[in-house]
């Protein structure tokens, strides 16, 4: 009788060991899939908010910052461009937007894209310059608008270049929004319009984002935004009269870190377990008075703007954070969403909001469940970058080709430097004179000097020109000498303006050596390919994405996305393109025959086979590759581009 007993107890055990396994299967990670999570996909607001910011701050960005939202809106119908400009979108052009939405820009209609159709005319072509050269009757939609607004003797203006019509002032104010059946004309009927960025275009600031077609079918995490992370298991729920999370916290903000214990009577909170994770508590996010805390949060004039405080969680990407929306100790379930916020980095630098904007619910989880971890290491957050596919961003650099003036070779990074080099109360206009400027200094062969007192000089004296003034500066400023005192006598400056210009040219020529020039080459030590910081040092590590230990070859420094990337030490381009694991990637070769290695670009600036000076501009930051964020991965090899490598820090002072 013995027997049968015991075959009992075993099968109950073995069958008590398969549910158990089962369900630990079957709940190892929430159902959301945050790799296809799109805006779209958010539930509405159900509450109503209003934040009014100083009209000085939008003054500032050159459009509102103040946020209304009403029950029923999406973060799209709240947020603009201008507020996602720091996150690389502003970026995008309609090509790359419609490729990652899986549209067809035949299908996206002129009149569903604010972009063009709160543009005039004249702003436009400013936009396009490619249209420039084209005649009016090479692009219909044009064409009917001018028939449509003109009237008599339209018929002498079709055969016109668009860059001789926008002269006229009447022509230029035409409003695009005015072309008879625009809905029956596409993106793609536009020249160059599908390839041109979001930001290139008037006003692009102040456009939601749910006025720019396909945006929000794009997933979160292509953008680069929102980050899949890391799942731990839900161990036990706690409601609000609990009061023992002050151990073990593992929530917070960028602001105060992500150690922030209850600071209050009451919190609820769970608690997690697994290797690593035992006993840490994730306090709910929220109103304190259901058990809820909010956090000190936010940086910057935005920052105060906002109210400086936010619900307490853990970050999932650079703009997305996930709280604990509720507990029910009762049924031990947890509820969690997503909460988000806005930046604003750009030549006016005024921080971040608080994560105020939601939260919206994104999944619910029971006790023993998995759920997503976050991230909580301010170091390693996941840095914004944009996805685009191979064949498309092929497609955009053919079709720039065909459409950029070769002439025009002043990166927009460039100019940007150049920009915040300028007093304030200059700057107006300064930004359609520079590239034109410094077009002409190319072509008189103008020394960085040259160049520098040049644009020091004319954008205090917009009357002048630059072929006026060469006879003094080639006098005055030679490859061995700048005699500034003498530039200013011949020149009829006082003694005063003239060492205010020797200052500003002395600031505008650091960018030029940097930006157009390049610096001096070979021997001795390289120079730093970014101004960012190292994040990763070389050595062997665990590897952030296959979770295995290697030697990582390199050094990682992060500056953020789109910043440039500089040539260490003179030498030619053996290879620009795509490398498995590398992304996007330049290779140099130096006299010494080391090689360097740039990695992870979101765009390269340079082509296969070229010379380059240290300092040269050769590529922006991205995420390219195998990458959790923007940053530029820099190697230094021996002998060949997968020769023996040497640590960075022994030929460049990081």
């Amino acid at each position: 009788m013995k027997l049968p007993f015991l075959w009992v107890v075993l099968v109950l055990i073995l069958l008590l060991s398969f549910v158990w396994g089962t369900r630990s299967l079957a709940t190892s990670a929430p159902m959301v899939n945050l790799e296809t999570l799109r805006w779209a996909d958010l539930p509405p607001i159900q509450t109503s908010a209003l934040y009014q910011v100083d009209t000085g701050l939008s003054e500032q960005v050159r459009y509102s910052l103040d946020k209304r939202i009403q029950v029923g809106d999406r973060l799209t119908d709240i947020f603009t461009l201008g507020d996602m400009a720091a996150t690389g979108i502003a970026d995008l052009s309609p090509i790359q937007i419609a490729s990652l939405a899986q549209l067809d820009l035949q299908d996206i209609a002129l009149s569903a894209f604010t972009h063009f159709t709160q543009q005039s005319l004249g702003s436009l072509v400013e936009a396009l310059p490619a249209l420039a050269k084209l005649r009016l009757d090479e692009i219909p939609s044009l064409t009917d608008l001018v028939r449509s607004q003109i009237g008599e003797g339209v018929q002498d203006l079709l055969s016109e270049n668009l860059g001789a019509l926008v002269s006229n002032a009447a022509i230029a104010r035409l409003p695009l929004s005015q072309i008879p059946n625009l809905q029956t004309f596409s993106v793609a009927d536009i020249p160059s319009l599908a390839e041109t960025s979001l930001k290139a275009f008037t006003g692009w600031q102040g456009i939601h984002l749910k006025d720019i077609p396909g945006l929000d079918l794009i997933p979160l995490a292509d953008l680069g935004i929102l980050s899949p992370s890391a799942i731990a298991s839900l161990d036990l729920v706690w409601g609000a009269a609990e009061s023992q999370a002050t151990f073990q916290p593992i929530s917070g903000s960028t602001t105060v870190g992500f150690r922030y214990p209850c600071q209050q009577e009451h919190c609820a909170y769970i608690e997690l377990s697994g290797q690593g994770r035992q006993g840490d508590r994730w306090i709910k996010g929220g109103d304190p008075k259901v058990g809820g805390q909010m956090v000190p949060g936010g940086s910057g004039l935005l920052g105060k703007a906002f109210g400086g405080m936010e619900p307490t969680g853990r970050m999932l990407g650079s703009e997305f954070k996930l709280i604990l929306m509720s507990t029910d100790e009762t049924t031990g379930t947890a509820e969690f969403g997503l909460s988000t916020r806005f930046c604003q980095k750009g030549l006016v630098d005024l921080g971040c909001t608080p994560f105020i904007f939601g939260p919206w619910s994104l999944f619910h989880a029971k006790e023993k469940d998995g759920i997503f971890l976050g991230f909580d290491d301010q170091q390693s957050l996941p840095t914004p970058q944009v996805s685009v596919p191979a064949s498309v961003q092929a497609q955009l650099q053919t079709a720039q080709a065909q459409y950029s003036n070769p002439a025009a070779a002043n990166d927009n990074d460039c100019l940007q430097k150049m920009l915040q080099k300028v007093p304030p109360a200059q700057r107006s206009g300064v930004t359609s004179r520079l590239p034109s400027l410094l077009e002409q200094a190319e072509t008189l062969n103008l020394t960085e000097s040259q160049t520098a007192y040049a644009i020091a000089y004319l954008l205090d004296h917009p009357s002048g020109s630059m072929a006026n003034i060469l006879p003094q500066l080639k006098q005055f400023i030679t490859t061995t000498k700048v005699d500034f005192f003498g530039v200013g006598t011949a020149l009829g400056i006082s003694a005063e303006n003239t060492t205010t210009l020797a200052h500003r040219a002395s600031d505008y020529q650091a960018v030029l050596k940097n930006c157009f020039f390049g610096g001096s080459c070979g021997g001795g030590k390289m120079q730093r390919p970014s101004t960012g910081v190292v994040t990763s040092e070389m050595g062997n590590r665990l590897h952030p994405i296959y979770g295995t230990w290697r030697l990582h070859a390199g050094i990682d420094v992060s500056a953020g996305m789109g910043a440039s990337i500089l040539a260490a030490d003179c030498g030619t381009a053996t290879y620009v393109g795509w490398e498995s694991g590398y992304g996007n990637v330049v290779i140099l070769r130096h006299q010494n025959n080391l090689f360097t290695r740039y990695a992870h670009m979101t765009t390269q600036k340079i082509s296969q086979n070229q010379t380059v000076k240290k300092g040269q501009l050769i590529g922006l930051e991205g995420s390219t590759g195998n990458s959790t964020g923007a940053h530029l991965h820099f190697e230094v090899r021996d002998g060949d581009r997968f020769g023996t490598p040497f640590n960075p820090r022994n030929y460049v002072n990081f």
